[in-house]
């Protein structure tokens, strides 16, 4: 739509990154949309990522509708013990997330886009002990069943 507005429908002659360049650049210094909806998603999801008493009430809304979206009847959902996809080792396959509202959609594309993880340098015994145990992000499917089958713990 905006490359027809500028072109006046014709066959555009410069490439829309020039366009969007600053003036001293040689460009018209034209919005760029796409980056700008993108930082946006990235401002919300660092709103729905900060955690205390500071936190807005928007993000548990989301957590919940997420939850419910994802697990549709899993056991972990029915019992409360799923409530961040980002604090917890989980996956969502592309066809679950279509449900789910484009906002927040466009809010998890940016987050794997980025690969957003949960990582620190030092990490306090305080937030340690406040991480869920239930799809702990240090939990790896494959280390778990290659222990699984050693021979000193069917001893176990």
């Amino acid at each position: 739509m905006r490359d027809e507005f500028l072109w006046e429908g014709k066959r555009p002659r410069v490439a829309r990154e020039t366009m969007c360049l600053p003036l001293d650049n040689g460009g018209k210094q034209i919005l760029d949309l796409h980056s700008r909806n993108e930082a946006i998603d990235l401002w919300k999801l660092k709103g729905f990522l900060r955690q205390g008493t500071d936190r807005a009430n928007w993000p548990f809304f989301v957590d919940q509708i997420i939850i419910k979206r994802w697990e549709m009847g899993e056991t972990l959902s029915k019992h409360g013990k799923l409530y961040n996809i980002f604090r917890q080792n989980i996956h969502i396959p592309a066809w679950r997330i279509d449900p789910v509202p484009r906002d927040i959609k466009r809010m998890i594309a940016a987050a794997k886009k980025y690969n957003l993880q949960f990582t620190g340098l030092s990490i306090s015994k305080d937030i340690k002990l406040q991480m869920p145990i239930w799809k702990h992000l240090a939990f790896s499917e494959t280390r778990f069943y290659d222990i699984r089958r050693k021979p000193a713990l069917r001893c176990l």
